[in-house]
């Protein structure tokens, strides 16, 4: 009976700390769903989506190279915490990108290069400290979101 009573007792420890653990804010699935979340709102702030297609330029209106990729996916990676990076507030350290079925180079005479299988693999990193998300782009691409898709389709005409 004893046997039974302690039994109980150890299965609602056991029960109660898998529920707190699955609730528990800051889960590394939670974190990597937050992540991932943090990762597009990033991507969409420096791309342009048109038409099925994702566009990108290091500068949009000097270099007037543009990169048009098919298939456009955004990926996390998650990295391995040190303990003086958890002691220095770091929750989570990793990197995103964006990769593509297909490629290719948009000049701003109207040529193209041919398209490329596969996609590069543009990055950024990606942390969270003290509770707050930051991506550390490793490229620079300012102004990407002042073109519209009005603008990219005339580019594309010529």
């Amino acid at each position: 009976m004893r046997a039974a009573a302690v039994t109980i007792f150890l299965c609602g420890i056991i029960v109660t700390a898998l529920i707190l653990t699955g609730c528990s804010e800051t889960s590394p699935q939670n974190d990597q769903v937050d992540a991932q979340t943090f990762a597009n709102g990033y991507w969409d702030r420096i791309t342009l989506k048109c038409d099925g297609a994702v566009y990108f330029s290091y500068e949009w209106t000097k270099t007037g190279w543009i990169w048009e990729l098919k298939g456009a996916t955004v990926w996390v990676r998650a990295s391995q915490l040190t303990e003086a990076q958890r002691l220095n507030g770091f929750e989570w350290l990793g990197t995103t990108g964006v990769s593509a079925s297909a490629q290719r180079l948009l000049q701003s005479n109207g040529k193209r290069s041919e398209w490329l299988d596969g996609g590069p693999q543009y990055g950024a990193n990606l942390s969270k400290k003290n509770g707050n998300w930051h991506a550390d782009g490793t490229m620079v691409l300012a102004n990407a979101n002042k073109m519209s898709c009005s603008e990219m389709n005339s580019r594309l005409q010529k």
